[in-house]
């Protein structure tokens, strides 16, 4: 009886943790797709958490606790010591793009993937955006990718 319950307690808290790990990538492009939908031009505000303005690794985190139920960190530096790195021809949707700006020596900044090297991500210049991994200055810059998604 008691390894009974057992098995049954070991199946309900596979079952909890697995909410997160069961999307599938399709899933995690299309609720990234809406997200950009519904905050395309948001300007960005260093320390913003709004839709009146937002800051790159603010949008990351509030976009994983509202579109999948996930806390992440708030600042980019601890976004980015999750988990440890994916090479770059491995990303998929939903993961997590790190880069270090040339130009400023300690400003780091995070997207979202998509795909087909486009990523989602609260611009300086031109709020919540969709820019693309495969030019220059962002190939340049990217730093680190990380899987928070399962």
């Amino acid at each position: 009886m008691r390894i009974y319950f057992l098995v049954l307690i070991l199946l309900c808290l596979y079952g909890c943790q697995h909410t997160v790990d069961s999307i599938d990538e399709s899933t995690v492009l299309n609720k990234l797709y809406e997200r950009h939908e519904q905050w395309q031009g948001v300007p960005y505000q260093l320390g913003g958490m709004s839709q009146q303005g937002i800051d790159c690794s603010g949008f990351v985190a509030l976009t994983f606790a509202e579109m999948f139920d996930l806390n992440l960190p708030r600042t980019t530096h601890l976004q980015s010591q999750i988990k440890g790195q994916i090479p770059l021809d491995m990303i998929q949707a939903g993961d997590l793009l790190f880069f270090k700006i040339p130009q400023q020596k300690k400003y780091y900044h995070v997207g979202i993937y998509l795909e087909a090297g486009l990523f989602l991500h609260a611009s300086t210049l031109k709020g919540v955006m969709i820019s693309d991994l495969k030019t220059d200055y962002w190939q340049h810059s990217f730093w680190q990718a990380t899987r928070v998604l399962d």
